[in-house]
Parts: C-alpha cells; sequence; structure tokens
C-alpha cells in the first residue's frame, strides 16, 4: 500500500470498564476495528497491478489487571479477517487476479506501560503486544476461472504478530502513532501441490481518537 497512503483508512471502537478488586486495578476492554486498504502488487512471475481494494476486520476482547502504579499486564482472544478483491483483474502480464480470503484467530499478550515525555507536555502511555496465531484459514477463489481451476482452501497455522503504539492526549483528541509486523509461516499443502507462501505484513499509522465518559479507576 506504499503507493498510496492516503487511500489507507480506518474505524475504531473501543469500550473499556475498569474496576478495583483486591486491591487491584481490573480491566476489561473490547476493541473493533474497520480498515480500508489500496494496495500494488508486484511479482517477477506475473507482473504488477495498482489500486487493488482490501477489507480488514479486527475484533478483540482482553482482560487485565495493574500490577504496579505504572505497568498493565492484558490478554485474551483475538480476530482478523482480511479480504482481497482481486476477482476479474490482470495484471500487467495478463495473468488474471482472483479474490482471497483470510481469517486468523490469535492469543494477545500485551503490556501497557505509563511513561510521560515532559519535554512535550505528555502523559502518555506505551504499548506493547506479542499475538500468537492459533488458528489461520486461507481460501484463493480461483474456481470463477473455470477449466481445471478450482477454489484452493489452506491453513496458516504457525506465526506471530508484534505491535507497538504511543498514545498521548491533546485537547481532547488522543494520538497514537503505531506500528504492527505480522509474520506467517507456510501454510499446509493441499491435494494439488499448492500452498500458501510464508509472507509479512508491515503497517505504520496514526490513530486519533475521542474518549466519552472517561471515568478510569486509580489503584
Amino acid at each position: 500500500a506504499e503507493k498510496d497512503q492516503l487511500e489507507n483508512f480506518g474505524f475504531l471502537y473501543n469500550y473499556k470498564n475498569a474496576f478495583v478488586k483486591s486491591d487491584y486495578l481490573n480491566e476489561l476492554e473490547f476493541d473493533s476495528s474497520y480498515q480500508f486498504l489500496t494496495q500494488t502488487y508486484q511479482s517477477y512471475g506475473t507482473g504488477s497491478m495498482d489500486d487493488i481494494k482490501t477489507e480488514i476486520y479486527n475484533l478483540r476482547a482482553l482482560y487485565g489487571f495493574q500490577i504496579s502504579e505504572k505497568l498493565m499486564l492484558k490478554s485474551g482472544f483475538g480476530y482478523r479477517y482480511l479480504y482481497h478483491h482481486w476477482q476479474d483483474r490482470q495484471s500487467s502480464t495478463g495473468a488474471f487476479g482472483y479474490d482471497r480470503e483470510q481469517d486468523y484467530t490469535y492469543l494477545p499478550i500485551l503490556a501497557e506501560l505509563k511513561m510521560p515525555i515532559p519535554e512535550l507536555n505528555l502523559d502518555g502511555r506505551l504499548k506493547l503486544e506479542y499475538d500468537i496465531i492459533l488458528q489461520g484459514n486461507n481460501t484463493s477463489y480461483l474456481a470463477y476461472l473455470g477449466g481445471s481451476n478450482t477454489d484452493l482452501k489452506f491453513e496458516n497455522n504457525y506465526g506471530y504478530i508484534w505491535k507497538v503504539s504511543y498514545k498521548g492526549e491533546r485537547n481532547g483528541i488522543n494520538f497514537e502513532p503505531y506500528y504492527e509486523f505480522m509474520n506467517i509461516d507456510n501454510s499446509n499443502t493441499d491435494a494439488s501441490g499448492s500452498l500458501e507462501p510464508a509472507n509479512t505484513t508491515k503497517e505504520i499509522g496514526l490513530r486519533l481518537t475521542k474518549v466519552f465518559n472517561s471515568e478510569r479507576v486509580s489503584v
């Protein structure tokens, strides 16, 4: 998506409910996000293609507790869904594309650390996250091409995701620059001898959020 940064955007809804139990701050968190990306495809074998539309949905349910004045740990369950709109498109060499669907369930492990930056007058939080892929499914919709082509289904059950961000507030708006790195291993090999190859995804962006009804409890 490097050629079309301004055509990549998304929406995020995040809900938190904090409470004190046994003298510790506990927190339930749920977030749901949608991203719309415009990607570029490049291959030594099948040419290139621009303006490929991709949609990503991500859901997380988390539970955490504050183990010190500055540190909160969280874990839970996550689900990521991607749909790649590529059908009826041809690359620069005439190769036909196909729609592709991927979904992953994963185990997120998060650390939120209070990290003020006095020089910028920011009382922000550094967030580090490591996600372990539990199960992955990939479907390549090739059957529409006819002939001997069939839809291909694979399992990608091995991989991980790293995420890092820093969240600060200015005039009631939260600014959160972030970086994400996703690494997925080779899929299984199906009966035809095909597989989904290992791949990486790198994403850098900025989240802007407005907080409503914020009454976070203190230890």
